[in-house]
């Protein structure tokens, strides 16, 4: 749990500083929410931006831990959720589910991070990717084309973290 705690307490602030926001821990994983409820016209490029820092970061010291992201873009159900006077702001829809699946895929592919064609498309600046091909995801009939984005040049193609709001 230490090292865990550690490794969220580093990872968090680079999801901050790319403009999302950590929606939930989720055991060693986190849902971050890039786009909602702050509309940013970038959200795509901030979120691989933010993955690829992520992932460099935990090249560092942690515990054994590995980081991997999977990254998907699309319109989902965001806003407050639960009851019995405890409501939390999330996000919830196939476009979520996805995502996690593609963070799955990093396991087979040995990426650190793996984006979906819906967030290629939703970026606004371009940046080098490599294709990974069609892979099943759990739960979907058709596979879904993945990529890997190159650190070296999203790093440079990320903007301050006021640039670009919608």
């Amino acid at each position: 749990m230490a090292a865990l705690n550690e490794l969220f307490a580093r990872v968090v602030p680079l999801i901050d500083r790319h403009g999302g926001h950590v929606d939930k821990f989720i055991g060693d994983g986190i849902l971050a929410v890039f786009g909602a409820p702050e509309g940013y016209r970038d959200h795509a490029d901030r979120a691989v931006a933010a993955a690829l820092a992520i992932a460099a970061e935990a090249g560092g010291p942690t515990g054994g831990l590995e980081m991997r992201c999977g990254i998907n873009s699309g319109r989902v159900i965001a806003g407050s959720i639960g009851g019995a006077g405890r409501l939390n702001f999330s996000v919830i829809g196939d476009v979520v589910n996805v995502a996690a699946r593609v963070e799955a895929a990093t396991r087979e592919t040995g990426d650190a991070v793996l984006i979906t064609t819906a967030t290629r498309a939703a970026m606004v600046r371009p940046i080098e990717l490599t294709g990974r091909g069609s892979i099943s995801l759990k739960g979907k009939t058709e596979p879904a084309e993945l990529f890997a984005p190159q650190a070296a040049i999203a790093s440079a193609a990320m903007p301050s973290s006021s640039a670009l709001p919608s």
